[in-house]
């Protein structure tokens, strides 16, 4: 089974959800900066991604898609920025400065 790896995130392949029609799964880049965009995406904090962790289509911008030859591919340079967390090393440890 594959999850999505964005907080509060429900997608996954196990076939249990009805409207994940055209949900695809796409596992983490290797390039460290745009990999670092998707890890803060996800809302995890102090988390680093497996080889098989992924994020689901739904958090990318129709324009991060090219049409390959039978399905949808991500672009290179894509990263997550819909219906995404996004908290930074920053903005945690300013968070928890405020409530001590």
């Amino acid at each position: 089974m594959v999850n999505c790896a964005v907080i509060n995130c429900k997608n996954c392949t196990n076939g249990r959800r009805k409207n994940q029609e055209n949900v695809s799964f796409h596992r983490f880049p290797h390039e460290p900066n745009l990999k670092r965009k998707w890890i803060e995406a996800t809302g995890n904090k102090d988390w680093s991604p497996t080889k098989h962790s992924t994020i689901c289509s739904k958090h990318f911008e129709e324009a991060s898609f090219v049409e390959g030859k039978k399905q949808r591919i991500l672009a290179n340079a894509a990263y997550p920025t819909v219906d995404v967390l996004k908290i930074t090393t920053e903005e945690v440890s300013l968070f928890i400065y405020l409530l001590t």
